[in-house]
């Protein structure tokens, strides 16, 4: 595997967090927050010909920052060649033992398989994925390693807000009280009428119809008016 140059000179940090950005894929929003890391960082910035202009403000952030800041500029005009160069240095500085954090600045997905390469070699090293150094940066700073959205079984957010719903109902003072009288389908049907903290007694009674007929809804508005004091 190809190792970065480590220059001799520098002190020794027992922990390092790597910035690899392709700014080819970001552009300089990617690039925000570039004056925050310390010197426990090294921010790398994959440029091409396609992307390898800053500006004034750019620079200023660049000399103020103290992290140590370098550029690989990829010549290759290939498909995803940065792509590949910056996945190259991803490797190297996996490999060094100081290495703690490698932070991705980049939209692309297919970054991931980084991420699953170093949980194999390396589960010491937290691996991120963001689309600034300053998301980066703050994501470090609180240990954070936020699951990504990108994949996984379709749900619509009407499920998500009934399955919020029922946990706020659930977790009422009343709860146990309801649980004695309901099994959990029922409890899931009664978290949605109930809207914890604002329940209003005709609109509860007319949903309780509506749900569950009349007669088990008659039931189940009584219960509901005992535990709530309706």
């Amino acid at each position: 595997m190809y190792m970065a140059h480590v220059d001799q000179n520098q002190p020794t940090i027992e922990k390092m967090h790597y910035y690899l950005v392709d700014l080819e894929n970001v552009g300089l929003q990617g690039l925000c927050g570039l004056n925050l890391p310390r010197n426990d960082s090294e921010i790398r910035i994959f440029l091409s010909d396609a992307a390898h202009v800053g500006t004034a403000e750019v620079c200023h952030d660049v000399l103020e920052s103290n992290a140590k800041i370098e550029t690989t500029f990829c010549s290759c005009k290939g498909k995803n060649a940065l792509d590949f160069q910056l996945s190259a240095y991803f490797g190297a500085s996996l490999e060094r033992k100081e290495t703690r954090r490698i932070s991705i600045i980049s939209k692309d997905g297919g970054f991931r398989s980084l991420e699953d390469y170093a949980k194999k070699w390396r589960k010491d090293v937290a691996v991120y994925q963001g689309h600034s150094i300053l998301e980066a940066f703050v994501a470090s700073e609180k240990k954070l390693n936020p699951r990504m959205y990108e994949k996984g079984k379709p749900m619509d957010f009407k499920k998500i807000m009934e399955a919020l719903r029922k946990k706020a109902f659930i977790e009422e003072p009343p709860r146990q009280k309801f649980e004695a009288c309901f099994d959990d389908k029922t409890l899931g049907q009664i978290a949605e009428i109930i809207t914890p903290g604002t329940v209003k007694k005709r609109k509860t009674y007319l949903e309780c119809m509506k749900v569950f007929g009349k007669q088990r809804g008659t039931e189940i508005y009584r219960v509901i008016k005992d535990v709530m004091g309706l």
